[in-house]
């Protein structure tokens, strides 16, 4: 049975598994302990291999109930798809289930806000993500926004990315697959201020080499932990070139999304819709989105409008003759926006 621990109350008085320090910039946040089967208030992960919930705790603003904070995290999972949270990772494995599963896409009606299943995420931060005043000091945000990027005019839908989360979203495209972005001015591993997080950067890039997928499921959990603890002490001038970095690496990201570029999309075998975009002369950026669609917001747009939205989960990028292999086998790579 799902437990959750006592209610936060205020600015102060969380119990919290971190040491408290009324000058810390390190902001408190909801994580999910799978030991406890618990939603945990803290600034630190609980234990290793808890899970953050992609929701902000806004100094001096009531928070809601840790139940609907547990039905938020379930359902970011589910939209991740996270095979943990799901039943049909894995089973679509006949071009007719692809086929039927993009056909739900394209008729999909968005149910939700961004903001009805993440909590005080914003997407008016985009390009100014304003700090919180904590005590007398004004401090950049270290907490979780999106990022827009947005689709050519043909697509019914635009998208949007997590930015400061090691977990999905702007943060761990760079950590994970900045390396492959030949036009970013500079690899993370350039950025990070100490050896550890470099260290922890190299690690997660390598954990697909492990034995098994729990192996690395546990593994994965553990580095972005240890890199999200790590990257709380960072100084203030530190965060501030890996937050530009975030910015530079959306841009890198905008100027590939153009219609010229766009290939089609595809289901892979999790069910999960890719979008394909020519990023070079031999290579392709591969969109994962999330499963759900979400209400239109201008802010989440351009030129006024308020197309639906979709969260861009994790990118990558992958050789020509890979993406031409996988039309040849005939996994469906469909052109469905002109």
């Amino acid at each position: 049975m799902f437990q959750v621990e006592q209610p936060y109350s205020g600015l102060r008085g969380v119990s919290s598994s971190s040491s408290s320090n009324d000058s810390s910039t390190i902001p408190d946040r909801f994580w999910f302990n799978p030991s406890a089967n618990q939603i945990v208030i803290s600034k630190l992960p609980p234990t290793e291999n808890s899970t953050l919930v992609i929701a902000n705790i806004v100094p001096g603003e009531a928070v809601p109930s840790l139940n609907d904070i547990y039905e938020q995290f379930i359902f970011q999972q589910r939209d991740a798809f996270n095979p943990n949270y799901r039943k049909d990772c894995g089973s679509y494995d006949s071009n007719q289930k692809r086929s039927d599963r993009q056909s739900f896409y394209n008729s999909q009606i968005p149910q939700f806000t961004l903001a009805k299943k993440h909590l005080n995420v914003s997407l008016k931060n985009d390009r100014d993500p304003n700090g919180f005043l904590i005590g007398n000091q004004t401090s950049i945000s270290r907490l979780s926004f999106w990022m827009k990027v947005v689709t050519p005019d043909k697509f019914p839908y635009t998208t949007v990315m997590i930015a400061n989360s090691p977990t999905q979203g702007v943060l761990h495209l760079l950590l994970r697959h900045g390396h492959q972005f030949r036009s970013l001015s500079k690899d993370i591993l350039n950025v990070l201020p100490s050896e550890n997080l470099k260290e922890l950067c190299r690690k997660i890039r390598n954990y697909s080499s492990m034995a098994s997928k729990n192996e690395i499921a546990r593994e994965k959990e553990n580095l972005n932990n240890r890199f999200l603890m790590d990257m709380s002490t960072m100084e203030e001038a530190e965060f501030s070139n890996l937050l530009n970095l975030q910015r530079e690496m959306r841009d890198v990201i905008q100027k590939i999304v153009q219609q010229e570029n766009y290939l089609g999309e595809s289901i892979n075998t999790n069910g999960q819709q890719q979008v394909y975009w020519k990023s070079g002369s031999n290579e392709v950026m591969v969109l994962c989105l999330s499963e759900q669609l979400y209400l239109g917001e201008i802010d989440g747009d351009s030129r006024g409008r308020k197309r639906p939205i979709r969260k861009i989960i994790t990118i990558f990028v992958t050789g020509i003759k890979d993406y031409e292999k996988k039309k040849n086998n005939n996994w469906p790579v469909t052109k469905i926006f002109g």
